[in-house]
């Protein structure tokens, strides 16, 4: 009998595949992938990637389809065939439909093809009521609401700040990035905390072999291997702001460097700018640092910035191409999150986090499950904040092409010791190739936005439509 070695054990091993109909032979999308070291589910493709321990067994689901188990043994079949299950009735038959997912995505094809200055942020702008506030600036805006309000995630994990030279561009390459999706009407309970909505970006977890990229504003190379990646990109943008900002001359050296392994993910960025102009000059420097590990059922991450540099004396905010952003986020953000999977009913998750002097934690629980036609998924969310705790919630149900959704999120701004709350609704009909959605939002501080948006897409075609009002002074064009 052979032994499996202990670092196998205590690190896995990386499972992929395909998940398929038994009759049909279609992909599969949203099949819940389950085992000892998570749960993901399958994309628009049928596909799925996760870590697991030799010889454990995975499970899938999906409704409308007799439950599978699988056991981890090498070679992993590429393909798993689901059966569906069928019932019949008097003089009907009926099979179950397919589950829709909430989110607007993009894949890794309009990322690196959409991604202007070599930002993948400014991708995004490609879905509706997603914008940047400013021009020169990848802070994202979602239906209105504020650049503060939006949050940000790398592969499910919040990060503080993911972006450069005050918002200018975002710190990871397009090449490394697989998908990024957005979330607005729904959100998950486990993405909650943020009031206009959250961004997702999902690297690229296995990719072998040498990649190297050069342009006229950054140059790219990164390694692939079995066990993960490693990379950098290095961007000089200096004489492309010394044109473009008339009257200030500024000069930003910006370089990223990652790691990938099979449980971790680091991050780190370099950056330093120095100019002059108006007859003062500036300079300084900012390191940032971004690190997560999955050690289920634990997710431990962190993410830091320190910032140096030197502005005039009560010059400084004019000088800043988005005033306050960098100033107001806080040097170290770290949390912990235990995460229980269940293979029916709700999914228990505990999070606690120290962001820069002050401890935040949640307890939120989610689901889904089929009634009499409708498909209904969501969950509830405890948050602990240092004024008082919170409760919200996010549902969505969807019958056939139709759907609505509700969501209460909320969220905590130290600077003002104000935890403040946000109400979502949204109501619409999707299908295969896009959506058409009418939604509101109030905010416990008086801001409401509401509007239309349309999304369709095909494989040559991109139509975006996106029609809202607020009355938010401060969003208003």
């Amino acid at each position: 009998m052979h032994g499996i070695p202990i670092f196998l054990l205590l690190l896995g091993t990386l499972i992929e595949g395909e998940v398929v109909d038994s009759i049909t032979g279609l992909p599969l999308s949203h099949v819940r992938v389950e085992g000892k070291m998570g749960m993901v589910y399958t994309d628009s493709l049928g596909r799925f990637r996760m870590d697991a321990f030799p010889g454990e067994t995975l499970y899938f689901y999906r409704t409308g389809y007799r439950e599978k188990f699988i056991s981890v043994n090498l070679p992993f079949p590429s393909r798993i065939f689901l059966i569906p299950v069928i019932y019949k009735l008097p003089g009907v038959l009926v099979v179950e439909r397919k589950k829709k997912e909430e989110g607007r995505e993009i894949d890794e094809y309009f990322v690196k093809n959409l991604s202007t200055f070599s930002d993948p942020w400014r991708s995004l702008e490609v879905l509706p009521s997603v914008v940047s506030q400013y021009e020169l600036s990848s802070l994202l805006s979602i239906r209105g609401g504020r650049i503060e309000e939006t949050g940000y995630m790398i592969d499910g994990i919040p990060v503080a700040f993911p972006f450069h030279y005050f918002g200018l561009i975002g710190m990871l390459p397009p090449s490394e990035i697989r998908a990024i999706r957005v979330y607005s009407s729904y959100v998950p309970p486990g993405y909650g905390g943020y009031l206009s909505g959250v961004v997702d970006v999902k690297t690229v977890d296995k990719r072998k072999g040498i990649e190297a990229s050069l342009s006229l504003l950054d140059g790219y190379l990164s390694w692939g291997m079995e066990e993960g990646r490693t990379g950098m990109r290095y961007l000089v943008v200096g004489e492309f702001m010394k044109r473009n900002l008339a009257g200030l001359y500024l000069y930003p050296t910006i370089c990223d460097f990652f790691i990938r392994g099979r449980n971790y993910y680091l991050l780190y960025a370099r950056e330093s700018f120095e100019g002059k102009g108006y007859g003062v000059s500036m300079e300084g420097k900012i390191n940032q640092g971004f690190v997560y590990f999955n050690i289920l059922p634990f997710r431990i991450y962190s993410s830091f910035m320190k910032d140096s540099h030197t502005l005039p004396d009560g010059e400084g905010e004019e000088f800043l191409l988005n005033p306050g952003c960098v100033l107001k986020w806080k040097p170290i953000h770290a949390g912990i999150e235990w995460v229980r999977h269940k293979r029916e009913g709700f999914h228990p998750l505990y999070h606690t986090s120290l962001d820069a002097g002050y401890i935040h934690g949640f307890v939120a629980w989610m689901g889904d499950g089929d009634i009499e036609g409708w498909h209904m998924e969501g969950g509830g969310r405890m948050d602990f904040y240092p004024p008082g705790r919170v409760l919200s919630y996010s549902l969505r149900c969807t019958h056939k092409n139709f759907y609505f959704s509700s969501l209460l999120s909320s969220r905590y701004f130290p600077e003002e010791n104000e935890i403040k709350t946000a109400v979502s609704k949204g109501m619409g009909f999707e299908w295969e190739k896009g959506f058409l959605e009418v939604f509101t939002r109030k905010i416990s501080d008086g801001r409401f936005a509401w509007g239309v948006e349309g999304y369709f897409s095909t494989g040559f075609l991109v139509l975006s439509l996106s029609l809202w009002d607020t009355n938010d002074e401060k969003m208003r064009i």
